[in-house]
């Protein structure tokens, strides 16, 4: 007969099949958190290596770079000595008399050596700037070593002649072509342009105006650009000679004072102190005459404009374009910026006869003495205004609100002043523009301070991660890096992080950042948080032992410095 198991063995049964399923359950948990933290470590494990491998990667490329600059720089200066060898190749080759025998094998030699000197050149990345005479002369390519008068004005300020090739290094200028560039020419004097003396009678100026006028008309020499310059030039000189105030006017102050109205305006001179002793020294052609004949030119100059531009510390060390809206008085373009209606309302002053200068005789007792002084009604400018320009009210400018778009290289300094020419006010009735003048401020960073081209910057961390070491996360200009704290770090240690502050202006290098490592020491305490610090009181490893490598705070500042 089968046994029947009582409610005692029942429930004993139950309890232990319930005990064993929680053990099973929490092995099981232990399990998976087990997994969990391997997992973690796995990947905290792979983006350690990953950091490790981009660094070094970053610090390959780097090394790689500045390798192969290290050799360019190196060998650059011995390509550079190089090139007077060519240079003396190529005149020995040009200096050669064709159609002799030696001179023939001497000059293919000297061809073949030319060759293999100019191909290792090239092999290094030497290259000769190609240049034609017309092409337009580069600051960045040329050196001008001296300006001729070109002839054709499609000339001026281009390259008439190459003395020197210049040669460029990886895009990199090795030497500078010399060159030659076009100016413009200077006016010949009247009297010479007609072949005439300068007391000459106003029949015989006709008379050499009119052989020139018959040989160089256009009429007879179709098609020749000189020929057409020589008779307007003629007609210029005879146009200017033959016209007594004109004359006059050029006899005194030359080609300024018969081309525009700005050129009549004389300044006081050494000629208005011996103007009366003319008959003495021989007259205006006499070596006295000539050199103290002409005057200066009185050009206004408009006033300078003055802003303060504020940049923070970002705009400082990447540098910005800058919009800025300002008022400055601008030229009139109703009347071209001299007052008069239409820009053709203007007469000779009378009360100057148009010099700009009223001179005035005095009696002493050393004889009669001339002197000047500027004209009160045309303001020293000669001519007077008709009818006043509407627009401006006769002044010749207006105010007017400006846009105006500032270049601000990087590495500019708190208190550093640049300026922009010709962007300040233009002065009354014409004349040399004032400039822009930027002074610059500094906004101060909350977290960056900056000192010249480095920047600093206050880390605190706490007593553990000084203590075990850490990875801390930190602000620089326009990015954020992670720096690494070594275990055992003391309180005034410095981290440097090169090239992170900002660059030189003008240069290519540039400063570090500067991080100041303080331990911050906590000022409350729990009660579990003192006994834990209590009872590591008296170990061995927080007992203070400094050894000789762990410098003071002095020591620090001056191995820094």
């Amino acid at each position: 007969m089968k046994k029947t198991p009582s409610n005692t063995q029942v429930i004993q049964e139950k309890t232990s099949s319930a005990e064993d399923q929680s053990k099973k359950t929490s092995q099981e948990q232990e399990r998976l958190q087990t997994l969990e933290q391997i997992q973690e470590d796995l990947e905290a494990t792979q983006d350690k290596y990953f950091r490790l491998y981009s660094e070094f990667e970053n610090f390959r490329k780097r090394a790689t770079k500045e390798k192969l600059a290290l050799i360019e720089n190196a060998s650059e200066g011995v390509l550079r000595k190089l090139l007077p060898i060519v240079d003396d190749f190529e005149r020995a080759l040009e200096a050669l008399q064709p159609g002799n025998e030696n001179s023939k094998a001497v000059q293919e030699g000297m061809h073949l050596i030319h060759e293999k000197l100019v191909h290792l050149l090239q092999q290094e990345g030497v290259q000769s700037m190609s240049l034609d005479k017309g092409a337009a002369f580069d600051a960045e390519l040329h050196e001008a070593v001296t300006k001729l008068p070109a002839e054709d004005t499609n000339m001026q300020g281009k390259i008439l002649d190459v003395v020197e090739k210049g040669y460029l290094l990886k895009e990199k200028v090795l030497r500078f072509a010399k060159v030659v560039i076009g100016a413009v020419m200077t006016k010949r004097d009247y009297y010479e342009v007609l072949s005439v003396e300068r007391n000459a009678s106003p029949e015989e100026l006709k008379k050499a105006y009119r052989k020139i006028a018959l040989k160089y008309h256009p009429d007879k020499n179709p098609n020749n650009k000189t020929a057409e310059e020589k008779f307007k030039e003629a007609a210029e000189a005879y146009g200017v000679l033959s016209n007594p105030t004109k004359r006059q006017r050029y006899d005194h102050f030359g080609h300024k004072g018969v081309h525009g109205a700005e050129n009549r305006e004389a300044e006081k001179n050494v000629e208005d102190v011996f103007t009366q002793f003319n008959d003495i020294f021989g007259g205006k052609n006499s070596p006295f005459g000539q050199f103290f004949g002409q005057g200066q030119q009185h050009v206004r100059k408009g006033t300078d404009l003055r802003i303060k531009l504020k940049l923070s510390l970002q705009e400082v060390a990447h540098g910005i374009d800058k919009k800025i809206k300002i008022k400055r008085y601008t030229s009139c373009k109703a009347c071209g910026g001299n007052g008069a209606k239409n820009g053709t309302s203007f007469g000779k002053c009378d009360t100057c006869n148009g010099t700009g200068q009223i001179r005035k005789i005095a009696h002493t007792m050393l004889g009669q003495m001339m002197t000047t002084a500027p004209c009160d009604i045309c303001q020293e400018e000669g001519r007077v205004i008709h009818t006043a320009c509407t627009t401006c009210k006769g002044e010749g400018r207006l105010l007017r609100e400006e846009v105006l778009t500032l270049q601000i290289p990087a590495g500019v300094k708190h208190g550093m002043q640049l300026s922009m020419t010709g962007k300040g006010n233009v002065p009354i009735r014409g004349g040399v523009t004032g400039d822009l003048l930027i002074l610059i401020e500094e906004t101060p960073d909350e977290l960056l301070k900056r000192e010249e081209n480095n920047i600093h910057y206050n880390l605190y961390i706490s007593f553990l991660d000084a203590a075990l070491g850490s990875e801390i996360e930190i602000p620089t200009i326009g990015s954020k890096v992670k720096v690494k704290i070594p275990a055992g770090t003391q309180s005034g240690k410095i981290l440097r992080l090169r090239g992170k502050g900002i660059k030189a202006i003008n240069s290519y290098s540039k400063g570090d950042q500067l991080v100041h490592v303080h331990v911050w020491t906590p000022q409350q305490l729990t009660k579990e948080e003192h006994e834990a610090l209590s009872s590591l009181k008296e170990a061995s490893n927080f007992i203070p032992n400094p050894s000789k490598k762990e410098r003071s705070f002095f020591d620090r500042v001056k191995s820094f410095f």
